[in-house]
């Protein structure tokens, strides 16, 4: 508070303020007295001397203005008063001081910490940055200038906690981002703390002295620590310029980063989705090289047994089984958690129960069984797999039949690897090699124009699954084990006990375990290996499983460069260069001098396997901020509104956030759940090439565009995200999808001249400009359910004022049904509910409702008298129709005019004929402004197969466009939506990839959640190669086989019996006579059986007889007839039968089984077009799918009887079911239909 003047009232008024209860606000008011300037009057008297009276008129003018002006200002002086607000600062619970800024000023000049952790953490980082930072100080590590400069950054890391710099450099997202505030001081403290570490090492000569040599260079050496402290030092001192252009992430991206490439390349892990997946995959990894250590330990302490220790067969055996299970598991650990929780945490709410028409969404539920599935499996496999490889460990194999067992491993490992990882994939891409035109091996839909059915699984795809398969689980353990064994005596020898234990335990399992994930990479590491350390450099190996441990590191950081370099040199080729804006024009002829400096950024990027961006998407390249593969910080997914999923009240103010991107975005949610399906069965097939972890693909077709991102790669499953585009993209867009959908076939180009090209090749230019794109074409039909679209004008159907009434009409009946039949209609209609508070105004006789909506042209209850929908006449146009839906009910319910059903559907037909107002917020009904049109559409989607057109996009120039998008949005804040760096460009699809980020760095119309595909989903795969083991399944067959025995052995325990073929259906034909039994199944009636001759069927009740027990009797029957029943006619068989008491006398016919469907998305309509099943016939087969049936669709409520039954894991494969499910086929008509057993409702036998 400032001190005012004697004269001067002082005035005043405190009061809190509206916006802070900490504000004060203290207003000033002071009055001062002006007296008559005597300068002025002086001057008066002068001129009136000189002058005479001509300037006096003059003077008093300036008099009376002067006058005013002073009394004008100490008016103003005391109306309008000095406002100073001042901020109450809690410093305790009970004690606060005052500062004199408001809450806004406050905030603007200082961060404001929203939690005590933050404090907390703020005040703990401020200390340990003014610690370290005066340590380094007092061991004079810098001197003169240096010292300003390093006391200037310890000073900005310490304000940063007061104030950070938004937007940082590095922030990935618009706006205060409080992560970075803490950015600064911790990396200042992992630096400094670094550097006394290291100085510490090398002022201990206990422990420099200790030499660690690796490859001949010492490690521990005094001057290598001294040279890595020195680094660090001018690292801190850089601090100011590698925070300004930021090449270091905000603290969370890099923990997240660290403890995933730690994982990667140290334990041989994979890609984590989260900071918590990859603290919790690291751990996971931790604690088995912990459990691991001890038996290594242990072992190769015996120096004359070493590797032949039994604890060391037990070690293989382990590490082996665990290193399976690792690669198997996920790092999203969520699922995991929710299954352990119901088991050991069970909840004691009971969930309502719900009658089938709430919408619950299937799949946690279905990811929770294939997690529980899997795990069940890991159980019984590991098991197996850690008694095998104990087995043959133990037997001395690895060491009597060295060296040549090893090089016919090796040998064997690479062949198939080549062969299987190389050949075959080149020769299934669309263009193999980029010179052949067309795949050599094809697919059967590769020449249909339009796909009808899911894709056929070819025989190479077959030979693929098995052979990977035996690469994955015998070649490469084999290899491995041979290495264990041979190498760890060297390491023991070498490194010690102990850290040979931990070297051997952290080799082998990253060999073990990047073998179980991704074999696709370990046949050209393994090559590599044996060749450079078996020819170029073999007295400077340091034992197999160190050089394979080493050269994998320097490999993928190798790959890493060269998809680096070909992404730098494919955008900056001169000859399809497109320049988006004037710099870009600029910056091309300045990119050429720094040509070298653009290879040392690229090896170092991809040294730390960082992207390599182009600034403002020019020709000039900068290295940005590590992340890690998922590449995105932030969890964004987009929400879709539509009318499914927002109150009624929402859609009648017509949605303001809802658009046709918005309601377009459902398509791509299916999409994702088909890839979510049957993603990671097809990468077993091989129909998406050769993957690994962060590859990038686009699925392109008709109307849908969309990026998909390979995540995360393990043993088993996949998971990935897709980022769907806009339909009708932008001009760039379209340009690029006509870029990546033209054919190639027909150029017969060859520089300026046509001279054609050979047979099946491609032209010189066509080869030439295929090798100068970032991306390649896949497949050219690769197949997925989804749906397709078709949009048609309702103009029609709309604009004739005598269709919009039928329209309406039918739209009113159709919510009167749906009302009626509902199994909630006597909850609405109870006198307890709110429903019927709500109704009271519409019991009136005399309601009506006048709203505009309501004209007498297109409603047939349009009351003239009223002006709107009255009661009344609502009554006379449709209580017809709400009678007889009522009268269809199985339960009886009043319909009468004064009714609460009447007054319910009265107040829901005109609620639904508003809502009809809104149809452009519907999936099905889109009102359409687009070029000068205005027209309502009609969508109709058909699901089916569709095809699409799979691109594989240069995984380097993804993550660069995209880093380039966020420094350039977020940091530069640049908003021109037109800018240079989305502008297309063919050879990049720099458009296409660019409006894949995050909103609002891009524009996806959709981006999925993480999503997780796993191999147990994949029926085509489960059907090649089996699903997964279960307890369950392991009891089942058991059951079953014992039952079998127990009936063969029933059936011939006696001499001359009765035995039973394979089936265990009918009675052999040694006895004249069959029985055919019934498959019996939960949920329907006993089926009865039958002996059938040739002259007549005697059929009797299952229930009755035991399969057991005919045996036996049959067996005694003809022991004491002798060859009567062998010789005898088929009559008299049944005659003997009938005497025993086995069956009646008289004949029956065949009773059957009559069911109805109630559930059609549960038709299995293209069963017949495949060989997963056997078909009783081939009538049937040829009557039993959609391509007989044409235009026929079955609908809820059809009739049928069954005929046949598929059955899962039946012994019979007439009988046996190719999925978990027991399949129907019932006859509707003239048409057999295959369905659930779960689809349909059983009526009885038919009469």
């Amino acid at each position: 508070m400032q001190q005012s003047n004697s004269n001067a009232p002082l005035c005043h008024c405190r009061h809190s303020s509206s916006e802070d209860s900490n504000s004060t606000v203290i207003i000033e008011s002071q009055a001062n007295h002006s007296s008559r300037d005597t300068d002025l009057e002086q001057e008066r008297r002068a001129l009136r001397e000189i002058y005479g009276d001509l300037l006096q008129y003059h003077i008093e003018e300036q008099e009376n203005t002067s006058n005013k002006s002073d009394r004008q200002q100490s008016k103003d002086k005391t109306v309008l008063p000095k406002v100073v607000y001042n901020y109450k600062f809690w410093v305790l619970p009970c004690k606060y001081i005052m500062i004199g800024f408001d809450r806004l000023a406050l905030m603007a000049l200082l961060d404001r910490n929203r939690s005590y952790a933050e404090n907390v953490v703020a005040i703990l980082l401020a200390t340990m940055v003014a610690t370290l930072g005066y340590y380094l100080l007092i061991k004079e590590y810098f001197k003169d200038f240096w010292i300003f400069l390093f006391c200037f950054v310890i000073g900005s890391c310490q304000y940063s906690l007061f104030k950070s710099v938004q937007p940082d450099a590095a922030s990935p997202m618009h706006g205060h981002n409080r992560i970075t505030a803490f950015s600064r001081p911790l990396y200042f403290c992992i630096c400094c703390s670094l550097v006394l570490l290291l100085d510490y090492c090398a002022s201990e000569p206990h422990l420099y002295q200790t030499r660690f040599t690796l490859y001949g260079v010492p490690f521990t050496s005094q001057e290598i620590l001294l040279l890595f402290r020195n680094v660090i030092l001018v690292l801190i001192l850089c601090f100011p310029i590698i925070f300004l252009i930021g090449l270091l992430p905000q603290c969370n991206t890099f923990t997240t980063y660290f403890l995933e490439q730690f994982d990667i390349h140290l334990f041989g892990g994979n890609a984590t989705s989260s900071l918590s997946g990859a603290l919790y995959s690291f751990c996971r990894s931790i604690l088995v090289v912990s459990m691991l250590f001890g038996l290594a330990y242990v072992a190769l302490q015996d120096s004359e047994l070493s590797s032949q220790h039994v604890l060391f067969s037990v070690f293989c055996g382990l590490l082996v089984s665990l290193s399976y299970h690792l690669s198997r598991s996920t790092s999203d650990f969520t699922v995991l958690w929710s299954i352990v929780k119901q088991h050991v945490w069970p909840s004691k709410e009971t969930q309502p129960a719900t009658d089938g028409t709430d919408i619950v969404d299937p799949l946690p539920e279905k990811l929770e069984k294939c997690v529980s599935e899997r795990l069940q499996s890991d159980i019984i496999v590991c098991a197996l797999i850690a008694i095998l490889a104990f087995a043959v460990h133990v037997s001395t194999v690895f060491t009597v039949l060295q060296p040549t067992l090893s090089y016919i491993l090796y040998i064997l490992a690479g062949v198939v690897g080549v062969v299987f990882h190389y050949f075959i994939p080149q020769m299934r891409k669309q263009l193999p090699w980029l010179c052949v035109a067309h795949p050599v091996m094809k697919n059967d839909e590769y020449t249909p124009f339009e796909v009808s059915d899911a894709a056929k699984v070819m025989w190479f795809e077959k030979v693929h699954v098995w052979i990977c398969f035996i690469e994955r689980n015998i070649i490469h353990p084999l290899v491995f084990m041979s290495a264990l064994t041979t190498s760890s005596p060297e390491i023991s020898i070498k490194f010690g006990s102990f850290a040979g234990a931990i070297i051997v335990t952290i080799c082998g399992m990253k060999a073990l375990r990047m073998s179980f994930s991704d074999p696709a990479r370990v046949y050209w590491i393994l090559i590599f290996t044996v060749l450079f350390f078996t020819f170029d450099f073999r007295m400077s190996s340091e034992s197999f499983l160190i050089d394979y441990f080493f050269m994998s590191v320097l490999l993928i950081k190798f790959y890493e460069y060269v998809l680096k370099m070909q992404f730098v040199i494919t955008y900056i080729a001169p000859w399809q260069i497109t320049w988006g804006s004037a710099f870009h024009a600029f910056a091309q002829p300045f990119s050429v001098p720094h040509s070298a400096m653009l290879f040392i950024q690229a090896a170092i990027s991809a040294l730390f396997s960082t992207p390599l961006n182009p600034f403002l998407g020019s020709a000039i390249f900068f290295t940005s901020y590590v992340r890690p593969i998922k590449f995105w910080e932030r969890d964004y997914n987009t929400k879709r509104v539509d009318h499914s999923n927002t109150r009624l009240a929402s859609q009648l103010d017509r949605m303001p956030g809802s658009d046709d991107n918005n309601l377009n975005s459902i398509f791509y949610e299916h999409l994702t759940r088909s890839l979510q399906h049957s993603l990671y069965g097809d990468l077993q097939l091989g129909r998406w090439g050769t993957v690994s972890q962060g590859d990038c693909y686009i699925l392109a077709s008709d109307y849908l565009n969309a990026l998909v991102h390979i995540i995360e790669l393990a043993n088993g499953l996949v998971t990935f995200q897709l980022r769907g585009l806009e339909f009708r993209g932008t001009y760039c867009q379209q340009r690029e999808v006509e870029a990546i959908t033209e054919g190639i076939e027909e150029d017969d180009g060859c520089c300026c001249c046509e001279p054609g090209h050979l047979p099946h090749m491609l032209s010189f230019n066509a080869a030439f400009n295929q090798r100068w794109l970032a991306w390649q074409v896949t497949s050219s039909k690769y197949v997925l359910e989804g749906y397709s679209i078709s949009d048609n004008s309702a103009a029609s159907m709309l604009q004739v004022f005598d269709l919009r009434k039928i329209l309406v009409t039918y739209y009113v009946k159709s919510i009167i049904y749906y009302v009626v039949r509902s199994p909630k209609l006597n909850d609405w209609l109870s006198t307890d509910g709110n429903i019927q508070e709500s109704l009271k105004a519409c019991v009136d006789k005399n309601y009506a409702d006048c709203d505009p909506t309501f004209t007498p042209n297109i409603d047939e209850d349009f009351d003239h008298r009223s002006s709107g929908i009255s009661r009344n006449a609502f009554c006379n146009t449709y209580g017809e129709w709400i009678q007889y839906c009522a009268n269809r009910r199985q339960q009886d319910i009043e319909a009468e005019r004064d009714s609460a059903l009447v007054t319910l559907c009265f107040a829901l037909c005109i609620l639904g004929r508003r809502a009809l107002g809104t149809a452009s917020h519907h999936l099905s009904a889109r009102h359409v402004l687009d070029d000068g049109t205005d027209e309502y559409k009609i969508i109709m989607l058909n699901k089916r197969y569709l095809s699409f057109r799979l691109i594989k996009v240069n995984r380097e120039c993804v993550r660069g466009l995209w880093a380039g998008q966020q420094q350039e949005l977020v940091f530069l804040r640049n908003r021109n939506p037109e800018r240079g760096s989305i502008q297309n460009a063919k050879q990049a699809l720099r458009n296409m990839i660019n409006s894949s980020c995050d909103q609002p760095i891009g524009y996806p119309i959709y981006v999925s959640p993480l999503t997780t595909s796993y191999s147990e989903t994949n029926q085509q795969l489960c059907g090649v190669s089996g699903g997964s083991i279960s307890f369950k399944g392991i009891q089942d067959c058991i059951i079953r086989h014992w039952s079998r025995l127990l009936e063969r052995c029933g059936a011939g325990c006696s001499s001359g019996g009765i035995s039973q073929d394979t089936g265990g259906d009918t009675i052999p034909q040694n006895v004249s006579s069959t029985v055919a039994i019934t498959d019996l199944h939960h949920g329907f009636p006993s089926h009865s059986s039958s002996i059938k001759t040739s002259d007549d069927t005697i059929r009797i009740p299952t229930q009755e007889i035991q399969m057991q027990q005919l045996g036996q009797l049959t067996g005694s029957m003809s022991s004491a007839t002798g060859s009567m029943l062998l010789t005898g006619n088929k009559r008299n068989s049944a005659a003997l039968l009938y005497i025993a008491g086995l069956y009646p006398s008289q004949t029956s016919e065949p009773i059957l089984q009559r069911v109805k469907i109630i559930d059609p998305s549960q038709v299995y309509d293209t069963l017949n077009s495949q060989k997963y099943v056997q078909w009783p016939n081939e009538h049937m087969k040829k009557h039993g799918g959609k391509n007989h049936w044409k235009d026929w669709t079955v609908t809820e409520g059809m009739e049928g009887t069954v005929v046949h039954r598929w059955i899962p894991c039946h012994f019979d494969s007439a009988k046996r079911s190719h999925i978990d499910k027991t399949i129907l086929l019932v006859h509707i008509e003239d048409k057999y239909v295959p369905i659930s057993e779960n689809a349909v409702v059983d009526l009885g036998a038919e009469v």
